[in-house]
This record gives C-alpha cells, sequence and structure tokens, in this order.
C-alpha cells in the first residue's frame, strides 16, 4: 500500500466518525436541543468532509459537501431558520454524502445530477434568505485567482476599491505542521474566492533541488487581496479554523475612505501573533523581518532540520483543560488494524493455553517441593488474566455506534405508517466486542421495524384505549455477568397469541393437535416464511426480518427472548456473549471425553442420585426442578457414545436456553471451571449440531464445546415427533 492509499484509508475512516456524529446531532437538533455547540460541530464535521476530499480530488464530494457547508453557516448566522424542513434535508443530505464517501471509497462513479435536487434545495434556502452567492456549481479553476508569482513590494501602497467594496489584505504564512496534517492552502483560497473577487500573490522563499526537498517544507508564503461587499473578519477567519495553529495570518481591511499605507499589514504582526499562540509549532521567536521572504527564511531556517519530528512532550495548548474542554488531559489515540489486534487476541490466547497446562501438571508433589514455583504460576495466572482482560477491552466498542443509527429509522418509520413514535436509549456506552457489534446492525433494525408496524398503535387506536397518542419504542444495553442484554420494548398492542397460532397451523408451522405454551407461540414470530401483516409493504409482511434476526444471534453465541403483555406491549431481548474469543466454562467429562458447558448456560448441578426424575408418555425423560418439568438430554447418548458410569454417580447439569427456558444435560463427571479460547468447527472442519466450537485443554486435548440452545431445540424437535 502506498502512502496515499494509506493516508485515503485514514480519510476514510474518520469519515465514518465524522458521519456518525453527524447523526448524533442531528438527531439532537431534530428532538429539540438547538444549541449553538451542536451546530458548530456538525459545521465542523462536513467542513473535515469537504477539505479531506478536496484533498484527495474527490471534487463531486467537494462540490455538494460545500452546498452543505453553506447552508450550515448560514443557519449558523442565523440568516436561515433551523426549522423541521431544513433539519430533515440536512438528515437526508448526510446519505448522501455518506454515498459519495463510500462511492469514491470504492473507485465506483455515481450519476452526474447524484444529489443535485437536495444541493438545488440548498442553494435555494440561500438566494431566499440573503443576496445571491456565487455561482458554486462552476468548477472550482474558474475563480478568479491568480497564482502567478509577482515581486510586489510588499509595503507599497495599495489602491482602496472606489466602488463601495472593502478591500481586505491577507497575508498568510503556512507552517511545516499544516502539510503535516494534509491541509492544501489551494482550497482555503478557493474557499475564500467564495466571498468575493480575489487575488493572489505567490511569494517563494529559495527553492531547494528537487532532492533536497523536505516533505513537509515550507518554501511558500501568499499574499491575498479580496475586495467583497458582505464579508466579514469572521467569516474570513472561518475559511482558515481548520488550520488555527498550523500558520501565521494576519487580515487587515481597508475602505475606500483610509489612507493606503496605514491599512498594508506587516508581517512584523504575524511573528506577535506566533509568540502569543502556543499551538504554533516552531514559530520564530526573534523579533520579525519586515518582509515575506526574511520571515520564510527565518521560519524555514528554524524548522526545516526538523520537519518530521514530533512536538515538544509538554506544551501550554495540550496541558491546559480550558483549550479543549470537555477531553481529558493527555487523552490520545491511536488507529490500528483490525487484524493486528486479532493477532495479539489469538496469542493471548495461547497463552491462556500454556498456562493452563503448567497448572495443570503441578500434582501435590510438585506443589509441595516447589512452593516458589507454585507461586509464580499463580502470579503467571493472574498476569495472564489481567492481560486477556485488556486485550479484550481494545476490542471492545460501546454499542452507541449501532444505536444512534436508529434514531433515523424510527423516524422515517413514524413517517411512513403515520404513527407517532418517540425512540429512548439506555445504555448505549455499553462496551461489547467489536466483532458481535458489527452483527448488531440488522437484527436491531428488523426489530424497530417490527415494534414500529406491528407493536405500535395508530394514534387514534391508542387513545380510544386510554394510551398516550405517541407510542414509545425502548432500545437498551446492560451488561448481565458474561453477557450483554440488548432489549426493544414497545408500549403497543402485544402479541395476539390467538391469531399468531392460528396463522401458523394455517400455514404448517405448528401441527394441527400441537399444544404450546405462551412463550412458545411469542417465538412463533422467529419461524422462517411466518408474519402476521395482512399484506405486504415496504416495512414488513415477508416473513423474512424476524427470522434474520434470530439467524444472525445465533451465529455469534446468542439467544433471544420475547415477552408479550396483551394491550400493554412486547419486550425482545438479545442475550450476547461479551467476547466471542475467549470463554468462561465448567469442564465435564463424557464417556471419558472433555466436553465444556458455557458458564454463562448453566444455573445449578444436581448429583444423580439426588435428581426427581420423571418420564413422558412419549417415552422421554424429563427433570421435575421446584415444580417444573425440565426435558433431559444425556450427552453420552446424544453423541453415541458408551459410558460406563453407574447412573447413580453420574451428575445433571441445568442449563438455561432461549427465552429463560430450560434444559438438564446429564454427564459423567464435574471436572471444574477454567477458561478457554474458541475456536471454530466451521473454519477448521465443519458444522456439527449440537457443537458450538472446539477448543484446546491445557492437557493438549480438544474439547468440544456444547451448543445448549442447539440441543435444547433438537430434542424438542424430536419429542414432538
Amino acid at each position: 500500500m502506498s502512502d496515499l492509499d494509506e493516508f485515503k484509508a485514514t480519510y476514510f475512516d474518520e469519515c465514518s466518525e465524522l458521519l456518525l456524529e453527524l447523526e448524533e446531532q442531528f438527531s439532537a437538533i431534530q428532538d429539540g436541543d438547538r444549541e449553538a455547540g451542536r451546530l458548530n460541530a456538525v459545521f465542523r464535521a462536513i467542513h473535515s468532509i469537504k477539505g479531506g476530499g478536496g484533498a484527495f480530488g474527490f471534487d463531486a464530494l467537494v462540490r455538494f459537501a460545500h452546498s452543505f457547508e453553506t447552508l450550515l453557516d448560514y443557519v449558523r448566522e442565523g440568516r436561515i431558520e433551523l426549522g423541521e424542513d431544513v433539519v430533515v434535508l440536512c438528515i437526508r443530505s448526510i446519505d448522501i454524502v455518506a454515498d459519495f464517501v463510500a462511492a469514491a471509497r470504492s473507485g465506483e462513479a455515481l450519476a452526474a445530477d447524484y444529489g443535485a435536487e437536495e444541493k438545488a434545495q440548498f442553494d435555494a434556502l440561500a438566494r431566499g434568505e440573503v443576496a445571491p452567492a456565487p455561482d458554486d456549481t462552476a468548477p472550482m479553476e474558474d475563480f478568479d485567482i491568480d497564482f502567478t508569482p509577482v515581486a510586489v513590494d510588499l509595503d507599497s501602497a495599495r489602491p482602496a476599491p472606489s466602488d463601495g467594496r472593502a478591500l481586505w489584505h491577507i497575508d498568510f504564512l503556512p507552517l511545516p505542521t499544516l502539510y503535516e496534517r494534509a491541509n492544501d492552502p489551494l482550497l482555503l483560497f478557493r474557499e475564500l474566492a467564495l466571498l468575493g473577487e480575489m487575488q493572489v500573490t505567490a511569494r517563494p522563499t529559495s527553492i531547494p533541488a528537487l532532492a533536497d526537498f523536505e516533505p513537509f517544507g515550507v518554501y511558500c508564503g501568499w499574499a491575498l487581496e479580496l475586495r467583497s461587499e458582505t464579508a466579514t473578519e469572521a467569516a474570513i477567519r472561518e475559511v482558515f479554523e481548520f488550520v488555527e495553529g498550523d500558520c501565521l495570518i494576519d487580515i487587515a481591511r481597508q475602505d475606500a475612505a483610509e489612507a493606503d499605507e496605514d491599512a498594508v499589514p506587516s508581517f512584523a504582526a504575524l511573528a506577535e501573533l506566533a509568540k502569543a499562540e502556543p499551538r504554533a509549532p516552531r514559530a520564530p521567536e526573534p523579533e520579525a523581518p519586515a518582509d515575506l521572504t526574511a520571515m520564510l527564511a527565518d521560519a524555514l531556517s528554524e524548522s526545516a532540520p526538523a520537519v518530521a519530528a514530533p512536538p515538544p512532550p509538554s506544551r501550554p495548548a495540550e496541558t491546559d483543560e480550558s483549550a479543549n474542554p470537555g477531553r481529558p488531559v493527555g487523552m490520545a489515540s491511536i488507529r490500528v488494524d483490525l487484524d493486528k489486534v486479532d493477532r495479539v487476541v489469538n496469542m493471548v490466547g495461547e497463552l491462556v493455553i500454556t498456562q493452563s497446562m503448567l497448572t495443570q501438571q503441578m500434582d501435590d508433589a510438585i506443589r509441595d517441593r516447589y512452593q516458589e514455583l507454585v507461586r509464580g504460576l499463580e502470579v503467571l495466572a493472574q498476569t495472564t488474566r489481567g492481560l486477556q482482560d485488556a486485550v479484550m477491552a481494545i476490542r471492545a466498542q460501546p454499542v452507541k455506534s449501532v444505536f444512534s443509527r436508529m434514531p433515523r429509522l424510527v423516524r422515517e418509520l413514524s413517517g411512513r405508517t403515520g404513527k407517532k413514535i418517540r425512540l429512548e436509549t439506555i445504555g448505549e456506552n455499553t462496551e461489547i466486542d467489536k466483532t458481535v457489534i458489527e452483527q448488531l446492525s440488522d437484527p436491531l433494525t428488523h426489530m424497530v421495524r417490527n415494534s414500529a408496524d406491528h407493536g405500535i398503535e395508530d394514534p387514534a387506536a391508542r387513545l380510544a384505549m386510554g394510551k398516550p397518542e405517541t407510542g414509545t419504542i425502548r432500545l437498551s444495553a446492560e451488561q448481565a455477568g458474561g453477557n450483554i442484554l440488548i432489549a426493544v420494548e414497545d408500549d403497543g398492542q402485544g402479541i395476539d397469541r390467538e391469531r399468531v397460532l392460528a396463522l401458523a397451523r394455517k400455514r404448517g408451522v405448528v401441527a394441527p393437535d400441537q399444544q404450546l405454551t405462551e412463550e412458545q407461540i411469542d417465538n412463533l414470530i422467529f419461524a422462517p416464511g411466518f408474519s402476521t401483516a395482512s399484506e405486504v409493504s415496504d416495512i414488513s409482511g415477508r416473513g423474512v426480518g424476524m427470522d434474520v434476526v434470530l439467524s444472525n444471534i445465533k451465529k455469534i453465541g446468542g439467544s433471544v427472548h420475547v415477552r408479550s403483555f396483551v394491550g400493554k406491549g412486547t419486550r425482545m431481548t438479545l442475550r450476547l456473549p461479551l467476547t466471542l474469543a475467549v470463554l468462561d466454562v465448567m469442564l465435564v467429562k463424557v464417556a471419558g471425553c472433555p466436553y465444556v458447558i458455557p458458564l454463562s448456560s448453566i444455573v445449578e448441578t444436581i448429583q444423580n442420585s439426588r435428581a426427581d426424575f420423571g418420564t413422558m408418555p412419549s417415552g422421554g425423560k424429563v427433570l421435575q426442578v421446584r415444580g417444573e418439568y425440565v426435558q433431559v438430554v444425556d450427552l453420552a447418548s446424544r453423541f453415541a457414545l458408551e459410558t460406563g458410569e453407574e447412573e447413580a454417580d453420574r451428575f445433571v447439569v441445568l442449563c438455561e436456553a432461549e427465552g429463560n427456558s430450560k434444559i438438564a444435560l446429564v454427564v459423567d463427571d464435574i471436572i471444574g471451571q477454567q477458561q478457554v479460547v474458541i475456536k471454530s468447527l466451521e473454519e477448521n472442519y465443519e458444522r456439527i449440531e449440537g457443537i458450538a466450537g472446539g477448543t484446546i485443554l491445557g492437557d493438549g486435548n480438544v474439547a468440544l464445546i456444547v451448543d445448549v440452545q442447539s440441543l435444547k431445540s433438537t430434542n424438542a424437535h424430536r419429542t414432538a415427533a
């Protein structure tokens, strides 16, 4: 990968974060939070996307983002009211910006008029509130900008315009950090030219031979003249807002009535600015010369030898909390490829296996004789666990990245269904493994769609039932032991079980004479092809969505539980593992072979001699536990193994499956608890029914991980058959 490709990859990663921030900010804005900080945040996000896009030549993205940015700027200044129509337009335009970014990433070309309608609306809004702006649909190269280096004495008098327009003198000197951060002065000048008629004069210093060029060296400054009726100093400084601290800049206005020489800026003022501004690295300390060439020479003589050197370890701007409120002092982050993190996770997994192997080799004789070795292994075990937790934390991400997509989905569904729906989110900072998060988007989307379409009633129906006309969908996340619980809850009409069961029997999902509990009826909504919709719409009706939920969640070792109350609402809960890499398990033995059962699924263990077994009419075995009858699965029989253990000496492991339903697994012996590293059987061998994966134990043997939910489902099917 070339350096340019790496820069592009970083830019696209940043775009993903900025688009996510735009979603969050506009969601809050639509909910009524119109504080200036949010408007500034969305303006900066669009500005950053546009600036990076211009640096890489993504012209279509830049043109659209520029119109978007202009609208946001007018909103910030109060020229355009931020009404609901403007907010909806902005939210729709975020998708278009995302499409432009995606097209730039993939190298595909969008239609020439893609986003033209929204861009026209931006321009129309701008024209309706202020004087017509310059035509920003023209190519940027068409602006009247003269980049020819001309030897002009900066201290000579400059005539003020006689047509009533103000003449602005801007002297701009970049610092090496401006180029290190992938900024381009040309893009700044093009944006500044939108404010009026502008001339740019380049002021090069001595240009070195090509072999002596520094990648971030500064070999040129610029003197700019801007003639405008409407430009203000604040508007000009906004253009340079994102390079503040990475350049020296002086802005002076000269009206027609002003004296010529008094209005001419001097680079001495820039030198004073550099001294007072701690964020301008390597700013010249001595008294600045009066002309640009000398100023550049001094700046280059100090900065060129250390162009790529890192900044000093402590700088006032970085240690002063007021300079960046809300950000912890010293907080920093780096971007790391997920593959690299995965390799570290695998290495830690191997370390866990090795540590477990060493511990198993410690018999009583060794423990008595080598006590120091034993203590060392105990410290190693603690350190390994700490390292493992730290590595898992690196992969962890807040579910906020998925939750933030739901407010707009609810708004769209509300508009398309004619219902009034409000979304509440709780626990969005709960962290979960990145691999799990990547699998969450589709299931949550279908669950929210189901609640909006089938759960929440029409406003009139809600009022007739004594409910508020606005329905509520609550999206929450919380950690429960080694699992994450994500719930989608609505206060709608609940599941009509009689209708669901009748439809299921009609479509052959349930046998005509089969009796189901309320919980089993509720879970029928996850059956493939099953839907209660009377007609197919673009929202639901094909019976695909909830099936996708169940299949996707099962792929990552999770489960789904539905609980519904007629007339009050429905709650769907996803139980997900914190991580897919390391698992806390109970190690058991079946027919002399080791098996592991996820500890999060185990409720309790009972010795067979104390268990209360019974037999169903079909011949199946059940276990009675505190008035509840639970299906029994003998793992030896289930996996066609022969055990020589006496029945009374064997054990029952009571486990919880989907929907708080339980299953009793009979094993020969219980060895103990430990952590294991999960290895996929599908990737290394093939899928086996009833087995979720494999692991390598400390003694080098392979143990299979029991899939509790799969055993529950297949056993129920066989019993029904």
